[in-house]
């Protein structure tokens, strides 16, 4: 596996971190997905406990019709899950079911309530995941069963044969780490080629529709409950959530469709207006711009339709042969991440000639962190460049620890002491140091909201 940046460094380290079947696709006539969608929920939670946790939602509904209504959709929800999964030790994993609440009871769940005009609200179950830390853990199984996982390999070309098969990839190595050193070229052969570039894909671009999702975190003065909040419909149609992540409150997403696929996309100021207005009468106070601590946007490469929002689009993944020996991958979401690898890869044996095999993942075990979200002792950084590929400050700061995404102020002020702690251990030099906090600077500074600068401790 190549990955041009860091491994979960775009749109897999940006998702709301939830591992859900999909209510919203119930409305949609979208059976199958919440159904297989449910089934990866519950496998996810017996395979990765230690990343992946039970998680209650709390529907606020404003009239008696829109009480029974839901509750009658999540019964359904109900009806297709599986309810109880073993995790590796053995142990039942058990999601209670769906049930009303009366207004009084929502209020209690969740106190913000109290100055919205309820009839009642329905709670019901659903998995919460780090995305990034997942990502990381699945690269370092792939390397213990065998297999090669290389970030920062930029793949920049493929190679065919006479007959225009493809026969291989040209790799790059953009190691930050080496960065000084001679730029090599390194041919890599395969029997078959996947693209799984995601919104940067070039050779099934036609096939992709391009949403940007973004959130806020709020501080831990708005966690004022162990649930999550749903707002199933907006004004305008969309989802919104408010979600308590490490101590966080976690509010998106905006689904707004994008016509570019940037690297390092940045919230415009339309979307956290959006974001802070919709939330604000779900909570005790509202919040203002200098109340979020982080706010990042990610790009969804989406299976395309015929027009319309991207909030009604599938999230159903496709398998194409864009090429004679190369697939894409299209589509999908972080849930069904699994079943879509699986079909994915029985593709490309199929594709490679190799004889049919069952696939093994589904009963394979991650194993996440025993680290807080936040955590940057010099010891945990050190661990994190010998066994997780860490090569530079975002690595540790964004996607091994979360603390990027969490508070994008603390994880400026970090920087430095990281940068020290990863020249240390890589044998490299203080230039290299200081340019490492300047360029995570840079990063820190597109985490917070339009309008608000951040510390100058790192510089």
């Amino acid at each position: 596996m190549l990955e041009r940046g860091d491994f979960a460094c775009g749109t897999s380290s940006r998702s709301t971190k939830l591992v859900h079947g999909g209510v919203r696709y119930l409305e949609q006539g979208r059976i199958g997905l919440v159904r297989e969608s449910l089934r990866e929920r519950a496998t996810l939670l017996a395979n990765a406990p230690g990343l992946v946790h039970p998680i209650r939602f709390v529907v606020p509904a404003h009239s008696r019709w829109e009480r029974a209504k839901l509750r009658l959709g999540l019964r359904l929800y109900d009806r297709l899950a599986p309810m109880h999964s073993r995790d590796a030790l053995g142990r039942q994993v058990t999601l209670p079911p769906s049930r009303t609440l009366t207004a009084a009871d929502a209020v209690a769940v969740w106190p913000g309530l109290a100055a919205a005009e309820l009839s009642g609200a329905v709670t019901f179950s659903d998995a919460q995941f780090d995305d990034a830390r997942l990502a990381v853990a699945l690269a370092r199984r792939i390397r213990s069963l065998g297999g090669v996982t290389l970030n920062y390999a930029e793949v920049v070309a493929v190679d065919g044969d006479k007959t225009g098969r493809i026969v291989g990839v040209q790799v790059v190595d953009r190691d930050p780490a080496r960065a000084a050193r001679r730029v090599r070229f390194h041919a890599v052969r395969a029997s078959v080629v996947v693209d799984a570039t995601g919104a940067f894909t070039e050779f099934a671009r036609r096939r992709v529709a391009l949403s940007r999702g973004s959130h806020v975190v709020l501080g831990p003065e708005f966690v004022r409950s162990d649930h999550a909040l749903l707002i199933p419909r907006t004004e305008d149609g969309r989802v919104l959530f408010a979600i308590p992540w490490y101590g966080r409150l976690l509010v998106g997403t905006t689904d707004l469709t994008s016509d570019v696929a940037e690297r390092e996309p940045r919230m415009s100021e339309a979307e956290l207006s959006y974001l802070l207005a919709h939330i604000a009468p779900y909570l005790h106070r509202e919040p203002k711009r200098t109340d979020v601590e982080s706010a990042w946007t990610g790009l969804r490469a989406l299976l395309a339709g015929d027009g319309g929002p991207t909030s009604r689009l599938s999230r159903e993944h496709g398998v194409l042969e864009t090429r004679a020996g190369l697939l894409s991958v299209v589509g999908g979401k972080w849930t069904t991440y699994r079943a879509t690898a699986e079909d994915v890869v029985s593709r490309a044996a199929e594709a490679g000639g190799l004889p049919p095999a069952p696939s093994r993942t589904a009963s394979i075990q991650l194993d996440g962190d025993d680290v807080s979200a936040d955590s940057t002792s010099r010891d945990w950084i050190r661990r994190m460049v010998r066994e997780d590929s860490a090569r530079c400050v975002a690595d540790v700061l964004a996607r091994r620890s979360r603390l990027l995404f969490l508070d994008a102020r603390a994880a400026e002020s970090r920087s430095r002491e990281v940068a020290e702690v990863l020249a240390g251990e890589l044998g490299l030099t203080s230039a290299w140091v200081d340019e490492q906090v300047r360029e995570f600077g840079r990063l820190a500074a597109g985490y917070l909201p339009p309008g608000i600068t951040g510390t100058d401790d790192a510089s």
